[in-house]
């Protein structure tokens, strides 16, 4: 029997729209945006980073095949597997 990970149980998803306003953010004060992976049906995977901003990693998670949500982590410093693409 194979085991099932619900990702979304223990995970705050956020819409498209605050996704959006998260991003407008960072650009308004001087930050990078960098998309990692492109999305379906949101903005796919982004990392988000700038001078006296906190790292922001975006993962778009799959709810069905009509819609998603997104994931939000925030950092005080770069992630190493992140500084190589910055």
């Amino acid at each position: 029997m194979a085991l099932k990970l619900n990702l979304t149980q223990n995970m705050k998803l956020y819409t498209l729209n605050a996704i959006e306003s998260l991003i407008n953010k960072y650009t308004e004060n001087g930050g990078l945006i960098l998309t990692l992976k492109e999305g379906s049906l949101g903005h796919g995977h982004l990392l988000l980073s700038g001078n006296g901003l906190k790292t922001c990693i975006i993962k778009e998670r799959y709810l069905n095949d009509s819609s998603s949500g997104h994931s939000v982590r925030f950092y005080s410093e770069t992630p190493k597997k992140y500084q190589a693409l910055i």
